[in-house]
């Protein structure tokens, strides 16, 4: 009889009924190949199923440095469709927190209008467009920061903060709607908190895949200096601008106001 056996089955090990006491071993393995053994009728059955061993554990270990080493590159490259999955899991609720923690953050020194009047101001135009929304996942809050750049922006959990220059470069409330559009799409598809999920680590972000989100909680807790400082990829940004597009649509808003306003922008820029 022949078998592999020892440490990672690196041993040959031969043994006969008639001599019950005694094994031979080797770590050779080209003994296999011998065809003195390969003629042995008692033995030959034995000597294939040794080396069908020996194939099934280097695939087994091409299979672990594949899973080991492939498929977090697959994941690397595709951050934007994981990123995605694990996001659904992070309940509405983390994402509120995490909004207004990173708001009262960037609150420190800036001078914003008071809520209630920003609200009342803005709640006319804006109420068009929360009524058309395709769920109420988030309850939009909206501020108003006085600052000289064209600006607005979104954080995850609705609270979008919008520039005073914003408000004043705007020709009509088309342009201006069409800007909120696009940032409440930012919300509406998580594109925050992805952000927060690519720079999580990939085997954190594996982990929330298989139901583990403690990692991306923790990440989470303290990822409001990545909100403030990070910009959306391409991608990213013609998702809100598709879906801003659409928003605009249902709401009934005359969607030219986006492509006007940005004639502006490219034109302050310039």
């Amino acid at each position: 009889q022949a078998k592999m056996g020892g440490a990672n089955n690196r041993l040959i090990f031969f043994s006969h009924p008639q001599y019950p006491d005694w094994t031979i071993y080797t770590n050779e393995r080209s003994v296999l190949n011998d065809v003195h053994l390969a003629q042995h009728p008692e033995i030959f059955k034995s000597l294939k199923a040794a080396k069908r061993h020996h194939v099934k554990g280097w695939a087994l270990i091409v299979a672990v440095c594949f899973l080991v080493l492939a498929v977090p590159a697959f994941l690397l490259f595709r951050m934007d469709v994981v990123s995605h999955l694990v996001a659904r899991q992070v309940p509405a609720e983390w994402e509120q927190s995490l909004g207004n923690s990173t708001l009262a953050q960037f609150k420190i020194g800036q001078e914003f209008m008071e809520d209630k009047k920003a609200e009342a101001l803005l709640d006319p135009l804006t109420s068009v467009l929360i009524t058309a929304l395709p769920s109420d996942r988030y309850e939009y809050q909206f501020y108003i920061v006085k600052n000289s750049t064209i600006n607005a922006f979104a954080l995850p959990g609705g609270n979008i903060v919008i520039h005073s220059e914003l408000i004043l470069k705007s020709e009509n409330a088309e342009e201006l709607l069409g800007v909120l559009a696009h940032e409440m799409m930012h919300v509406e598809n998580q594109h925050g908190i992805r952000n927060v999920i690519g720079a999580a680590g990939i085997y954190v972000v594996i982990g929330a895949l298989f139901g583990d989100v403690s990692g991306i909680m923790a990440v989470i807790s303290s990822a409001s200096p990545i909100l403030l400082n990070s910009s959306y990829s391409r991608k990213f940004e013609s998702e809100a601008d598709r879906d801003g597009l659409f928003l605009l649509n249902e709401a009934g808003v005359r969607p030219e106001g986006i492509v006007t306003f940005f004639s502006t922008l490219q034109a302050e820029e310039e």
